[in-house]
């Protein structure tokens, strides 16, 4: 669950078109974990 609210957040703060390009590449939540933390 702390994970899901965790993702949610992000998305959040991300533009629609990187939610876009995302859903269109349908990323695994691994490495989308991976970015978020390279990012952070």
């Amino acid at each position: 669950m702390l994970k899901q609210s965790l993702s949610q957040k992000m998305l959040q703060k991300l533009s629609p078109q990187q939610i876009q390009l995302m859903k269109l590449l349908q990323v695994p939540t691994v490495m989308l974990e991976q970015r978020i933390k390279e990012e952070l």
